[in-house]
């Protein structure tokens, strides 16, 4: 089971860290290329931490995977 939500932490991180560069440019901003790159990054791992949270949540809700 930790092996699944790994994956799915991992897989959302990959998805999201593109999603996350491509609309910055829309915010304040965002300091140089290494700055927004991290900026965002953090904010991929944010998201793939709340995606990891309705995993988790949805497999104690549902008991199953």
């Amino acid at each position: 089971m930790l092996q699944l939500f790994g994956k799915v932490f991992l897989i959302a991180v990959a998805v999201n860290f593109p999603w996350e560069m491509a609309q910055a440019y829309l915010y304040a901003p965002m300091g140089d290329w290494v700055t927004a790159t991290m900026r965002c990054f953090r904010a991929a791992i944010v998201d793939g931490a709340i995606v990891l949270g309705i995993a988790v949540g949805g497999t104690a809700v549902f008991r199953r995977r």
